[in-house]
């Protein structure tokens, strides 16, 4: 079955080729150990020291997933279902449509998810925007995450 908002044609096309860029480029993360945290691991990347971490967190794949692919499309910080669950996503409007791109979901399987946000979505509710939550050291370590995967996932298609 055709989902209704493909049928009737209200995602464009280079919404769906992102998209479909990042279903391909989330496989390629590795996953996160506490051995990498190592000194091995560790490289200065814009002036500043980055090493893995033991987890990878929505924040830090939103970033790399933005950073590494998808430019136009914003991170935007903030809460999953009614301010309970701390949560970050990518968002993109264009020609008055508005789309979420939920690149790790959180308590899923499956993923990355791309959701209608528009007034007549359900969706549109369940992500609330709330970036003055975090404080700066948070944002730097999110920052700094985004950086670790784009090298660990480098790292790790290299290796192949």
């Amino acid at each position: 079955m055709i989902p209704f908002i493909l049928r009737e044609g209200l995602v464009p096309h280079e919404v769906l080729e992102d998209f479909e860029i990042a279903k391909a480029f989330i496989p390629k993360i590795p996953e996160a150990t506490s051995e990498a945290s190592n000194a091995s691991k560790r490289r200065k990347v814009g002036g500043i020291e980055v090493c893995y971490d033991y987890y990878w967190s929505c924040h830090g794949v939103a970033r790399a997933v933005q950073r590494q692919l998808l430019l136009q499309w914003r991170v935007i910080e903030g809460f999953f279902v009614n301010h309970g669950t701390e949560h970050a996503w990518l968002f993109l409007e264009l020609d008055r449509s508005k789309f979420i791109l939920d690149v790790y979901p959180y308590a899923s399987v499956g993923g990355p998810f791309l959701l209608d946000a528009g007034s007549m979505s359900p969706w549109r509710d369940a992500y609330i925007e709330r970036s003055m939550h975090y404080t700066a050291k948070e944002f730097e370590h999110f920052e700094r995450q985004g950086y670790q995967i784009i090298h660990a996932t480098y790292d790790t298609v290299m290796e192949k």
